[in-house]
């Protein structure tokens, strides 16, 4: 929460902010790199991270399909099994759809 006036500050410039994690990642803590298990398990080197087994990963999936059932949030979910280059391109898309719909919007809050 230190860096949260400088965020809401730089928001309110209109400026975009890009963060490498998210409320929701402290709730169900990682997502598999939103992959199935069993993809998961398809790439190199899977197991060799802490909390990376097939069992932790199914509930922490499951966690966060439950989140996912809050209409009230906006869930925008990626076919990570895609290339790079493609799950790049999506991922951009988007990120600009979102900025444009936001930028006129007042700041909200997560939770209170």
């Amino acid at each position: 929460m230190v860096f949260r006036p400088l965020m809401k500050e730089k928001l309110h410039q209109g400026i975009t902010l890009v963060v490498d994690r998210y409320a929701f990642s402290g709730v169900a803590f990682t997502s598999a790199k939103e992959l199935s298990p069993e993809k998961a398990a398809e790439r190199g080197n899977f197991g060799n991270e802490r909390y990376e087994n097939s069992s932790f990963q199914e509930k922490v999936l499951q966690s966060f399909y439950y989140l996912m059932k809050d209409k009230t949030l906006n869930w925008k979910t990626m076919d990570a099994s895609k290339s790079i280059e493609d799950l790049h391109k999506e991922i951009k898309s988007i990120a600009e759809e979102t900025m444009q719909e936001v930028q006129n919007k007042p700041l909200g809050e997560l939770w209170k």
